[in-house]
C-alpha cells in the first residue's frame, strides 16, 4: 500500500537525518522544473500556466519534462508536495513535543506554538515564492481541488491538535482520519488568523512597502512582524 505524503511525513520524523548523496543529472533536471514551475504557478496560477511555459522556462524542451512528470496536475502535486511537506514537518514536530509535555503533565503548550509560528514564518522569508503559491492556491481551488483538499485537511487536522486545550481533545484530533476531519470552527478561524499573519506579509509586500517605506526584509520589520506572532499564538492557547 503506498503512503501519502503525510505517512511519509511522520515516519521521517522519527527517523534521523541521513547525509544528501550528490545530486545526479536527472535529479538536478527534475529540481529545476520544479523551481520553475513553482514561480510560474505563484505569479500565474495553475490554469493560466502550461506546461510549454514550465519547459521554456526550465530551458527543456516538452518532451523532456514528459520523463519527469506525467501531465501538468502530477507536476502541480509535486510542487505542493514540496511547498507543504516542511511545514507539515514543523507541525508533526510541534505535536510530538506537546504529545510529550503532556505525558509529563504539562498541559500548557505556547512555546510549542509559538516555536511552529516563528519557523513557518522564516521558511517563508526563505522561500517567497512559497507565499504566493499559496495565495494562487486559495484563489484557485477549483483546479485539482482534490489535491488541494487533501493538504488543507492534513494540516487542518496537525493545525487543531495543536491549538486544543486539553490533552483529551488532542488525542482526538491525532488520530482522527484525515478523511472525517472532526472540525472546530473556533480552531479554524484562529489557524486562519495565524495563516494570514504568516502569508499575508509576504503576499502583500508591496502594499507595506508603499505603506511603510520600508522593505519586508528590513530586520527591524521582520522582528515587529514575528513579535506580533508570539503575541497573537500566546493568546489562543
Amino acid at each position: 500500500m503506498q503512503q501519502s505524503s503525510s505517512d511519509k511525513a511522520e515516519t521521517s520524523a522519527t527517523q534521523p537525518d541521513k547525509p544528501a548523496a550528490p545530486m545526479r543529472k536527472g535529479a538536478k533536471t527534475r529540481q529545476r522544473i520544479l523551481d520553475c514551475a513553482e514561480i510560474l504557478f505563484a505569479q500565474q496560477g495553475y490554469k493560466a500556466t502550461g506546461l510549454r511555459d514550465i519547459a521554456a522556462a526550465a530551458e527543456i524542451n516538452q518532451p523532456g519534462l514528459y520523463r519527469h512528470f506525467s501531465n501538468k496536475a502530477a507536476l502541480y502535486q509535486a510542487v505542493l508536495d514540496r511547498a507543504l511537506m516542511p511545514i507539515f514537518e514543523l507541525m508533526l514536530k510541534a505535536q510530538q513535543q506537546q504529545q510529550q509535555k503532556q505525558q509529563q503533565g504539562q498541559q500548557q503548550h505556547t512555546e510549542q506554538l509559538q516555536q511552529l509560528m516563528l519557523a513557518v514564518f522564516d521558511r517563508l522569508h526563505a522561500h517567497p515564492h512559497v507565499a504566493h503559491l499559496f495565495q494562487q492556491v486559495m484563489l484557485e481551488q477549483q483546479a485539482n481541488s482534490e489535491i488541494v483538499t487533501n493538504w488543507l485537511k492534513q494540516l487542518l487536522l496537525k493545525g487543531q491538535g495543536l491549538l486544543a486545550r486539553d490533552g483529551k481533545q488532542n488525542a482526538e484530533q491525532a488520530h482522527a482520519k484525515v478523511s472525517e476531519p472532526q472540525v472546530n470552527i473556533d480552531n479554524v478561524l484562529q489557524l486562519l488568523a495565524l495563516y494570514n499573519l504568516c502569508v499575508g506579509y509576504f503576499t502583500n509586500q508591496q502594499m507595506i512597502t508603499e505603506l511603510l517605506a520600508v522593505n519586508v526584509d528590513s530586520e527591524e520589520l521582520l522582528a515587529r512582524q514575528k513579535a506580533l506572532l508570539l503575541k497573537l499564538s500566546a493568546s489562543l492557547v
